[in-house]
């Protein structure tokens, strides 16, 4: 009974809250803006880094392939030269697989680009998120939005007494301690 009390009591604190629209801001789009930016810098850096270490993978693999060709050719030995043949398929099989993952983070590039959204799409995106967790009925999904903005409730009988943002709201929000419901 006191825990479904308590729920009740964080559900009606966090539609209060969303009714304010607090993140439906010219300020808090320009900091989606910014985190927008850097999440897709660092994307490219990391896949600039990946595509480099498959590079250099890539360059390492067709030096070892043309070296056991130039070996096989030279031995005299075809004894010698059968057991030089595993390696040489064994490297020219990674060779394709790092040559088609080459490809593949190239193609990835931009499509991996998060696209940043408008101004009105981004205020559209914010109000309803009040009204998802106002009309969801189902607890794991009202638990899986309330968790993904808030990280704290501190409830005394019938009240919120303090709520601790999760972030990126926090920032777009201004603090992470919202005063209490009443």
């Amino acid at each position: 009974h006191k825990s479904s009390t308590r729920a009740k009591v964080i559900v009606n604190f966090v539609n209060e809250f969303l009714a304010q629209k607090p993140f439906s801001t010219p300020k808090a789009y320009e900091h989606y803006v910014e985190e927008m930016n850097k999440v897709n810098a660092d994307r490219a850096v990391k896949r600039k880094s990946l595509l480099n270490t498959l590079l250099g993978k890539q360059k390492a693999l067709e030096t070892r392939e043309q070296k056991l060709k130039d070996f096989m050719i030279e031995e005299a030995s075809a004894e010698f030269r059968d057991n030089f043949k595993g390696d040489l398929l064994k490297t020219h099989e990674e060779l394709k697989k790092v040559t088609e993952a080459i490809g593949e983070t190239k193609a990835l590039g931009e499509s991996q680009k998060t696209a940043t959204l408008l101004l009105p799409e981004f205020l559209e995106l914010m109000e309803k998120m009040a009204q998802t967790v106002a009309t969801t009925k189902n607890m794991k999904q009202l638990y899986f939005c309330i968790k993904k903005l808030f990280s704290n409730f501190s409830v005394d009988r019938k009240n919120v007494v303090n709520a601790t943002l999760s972030e990126p709201f926090a920032t777009l929000h201004g603090a992470k301690i919202l005063l209490g419901a009443p």
